[in-house]
């Protein structure tokens, strides 16, 4: 019977398909463990990607703070915004 309503019901399914991943993971070992592993790797590496973020944003106040006073500073840096790119 849900075969059928799926068939006539033209609306787009977003809970089946918010819910395949989800079962799929739950279903398969293997993917189970690839999963894992990506996440813990994508931990290991954060420390990394917050440390370029930091580094970057601290580069910007610096830049800010340093070229601002100047004529050269006023035109290119007018807010914090324009230092970031």
């Amino acid at each position: 019977m849900a075969s059928v309503v799926a068939m006539v019901r033209h609306g787009y399914p977003y809970l089946v398909n918010f819910c395949r991943p989800i079962i799929l993971i739950l279903a398969f070992t293997g993917l189970r463990r690839s999963v894992k592993n990506i996440l813990l790797s994508l931990y290991d590496s954060l420390v990394i990607l917050i440390s370029i973020s930091a580094y970057v944003v601290i580069y910007c106040l610096v830049g800010y703070s340093f070229f601002r006073s100047g004529n050269q500073g006023l035109t290119v840096f007018t807010d914090m915004n324009s230092t970031m790119y």
